[in-house]
């Protein structure tokens, strides 16, 4: 069912441009027949429909299995389960901010532009340094990528090196870890 889900979103997020773009050619295209209005082609049929709660059952499941006579260590491995002494937890999810440091950027007149995975988050919280500073300063929050830095160079004329690190907002929370610092170079 989720697989069909995403292929269903899939779908969607591909006919929405080509209804955008056909409105477009409608409203400002040129004097002539525009051709065939775009058509949502659904996956294939989809699949028995299943209730609902599936985190539940899995859990379920999973004490079910840790519960039987035969199980062992080598089955929770196999199994991808936490073999340590509290093995009845959940694992912790990777809370640790993606960020492409291979597209991080200065873009002339706009300024410093670092791409990151929002995910399931509100945002990121943002800091910084810039030159020789050696402490952290807080550049705010950050809702949608890209985050963009539009500060002057603290030395007018002057190239200078700055560093960022992410941390996700879930709501007004700082949560999980630091990203991995990315470094720019401004130019001067």
């Amino acid at each position: 069912m989720l697989a069909y889900l995403a292929k269903l979103s899939d779908a969607a997020r591909t006919f929405s441009p080509a209804v955008t773009a056909y409105r477009d050619t409608l409203i400002t295209g040129a004097e002539a027949p525009v051709g065939a209005i775009p058509v949502f082609a659904a996956p294939a049929a989809p699949p028995a429909v299943v209730g609902g709660g599936i985190v539940v059952r899995t859990r379920r499941l999973v004490q079910k299995i840790r519960a039987s006579a035969s199980f062992t260590t080598a089955i929770a491995t196999d199994l991808g389960l936490p073999t340590g002494s509290d093995s009845s937890a959940a694992p912790t999810p990777d809370l640790h901010p993606a960020l492409d440091s291979t597209r991080a950027s200065f873009l002339p007149g706009v300024g410093v532009s670092i791409p990151w995975v929002k995910g399931r988050h509100s945002g990121v919280a943002v800091t910084g340094q810039r030159g020789a500073e050696t402490t952290w300063q807080s550049l705010g929050d950050d809702l949608y990528s890209p985050f963009i830095d539009k500060r002057p160079n603290l030395t007018p004329g002057q190239p200078e090196t700055r560093r960022y690190r992410f941390q996700y907002k879930d709501g007004d929370e700082v949560i999980g870890q630091l990203s991995d610092i990315v470094v720019v170079t401004v130019p001067g």
